[in-house]
């Protein structure tokens, strides 16, 4: 719940207090938000957008995850808080022991989403390239939505091809030519960025990089009883572990600790 600490301080809180008698009470979230909470938000209703729900049941206590997902939905009802969640279907089936979920998924407020179209994932890429202020041709768009195709999992590709056609943008443009030229389209985009992220590996330590992306990876992931793979939530020495596998992948784009020698912690 951090992105209510500021609002809780908004209302002069501690943020630390809040959480901490959130932790002990989760079932006071109703109530933290309706009178406390709210009042940093200058009378305007909250929304709580909830990405990747799978994540919360990757908690060792079980129960404090579902408590955590009953008061939210108690908060839905009781306070002038808008909660919006997203989760993978094959991870549905872990909503199933909670009655307030059941509740959400078989009422009103479930809405399962199919593939996306090619006329939506050029939405997709369009319209936040019009808000944002940058230029876009229709025949770059068109052939990102091609290379995308039905493909599950190829949302988060195109997303990060995306990221990398900004840094490379010209002016307010982002072209073809980068696209093309420079990343040789949206697999060779990813494909670009790990050779990128072994040389690296290569440049900061002592081991070869075929030895430390198993290390890398292992920290970032976790993987569920039914199989499943999903991101990793930690803390303390785990976090910083995790923290410096993080900043090994993503220093590659730029030369700040080129040449220098780290260890991980």
């Amino acid at each position: 719940m951090r992105p209510l600490h500021g609002y809780a301080e908004q209302a002069g809180l501690s943020a630390f207090d809040l959480g901490e008698r959130l932790l002990k009470e989760p079932q006071t979230l109703s109530e933290c938000l309706e009178k406390n909470v709210a009042k940093g938000l200058q009378g305007k209703g909250l929304v709580v957008f909830l990405d990747q729900m799978e994540e919360v049941f990757t908690v060792r206590d079980m129960a404090q995850a579902h408590a955590f997902l009953s008061a939210l939905y108690q908060a839905a009802h009781e306070a002038d808080v808008r909660v919006i969640a997203t989760i993978p279907s094959d991870f549905l089936s872990h909503c199933y022991d909670l009655p307030e979920m059941l509740t959400v998924i078989n009422g009103t407020g479930h809405m399962a989403l199919g593939p996306a179209d090619a006329i939506s994932i050029r939405e997709m890429v369009r319209q936040p390239a019009r808000c944002a202020g940058l230029i876009i041709s229709d025949s770059l768009v068109r052939r990102m939505a091609q290379e995308v195709g039905l493909e599950s999992g190829s949302l988060p590709l195109l997303a990060f091809a995306l990221e990398q056609l900004f840094d490379r943008r010209t002016g307010n443009e982002l072209t073809k030519a980068a696209f093309d030229d420079d990343l040789s389209g949206l697999k060779g985009a990813i494909g670009l960025h790990a050779s990128n992220v072994e040389k690296r590996i290569a440049q900061l330590t002592d081991a070869e990089p075929q030895d430390v992306m198993p290390k890398v990876f292992a920290p970032l992931v976790v993987t569920m009883s039914e199989g499943q793979l999903t991101r990793r939530r930690v803390c303390g020495r785990s976090r910083m572990r995790l923290d410096w596998c993080r900043w090994l992948i993503c220093s590659s784009r730029n030369d700040c600790f080129r040449g220098k020698k780290v260890r991980g912690p």
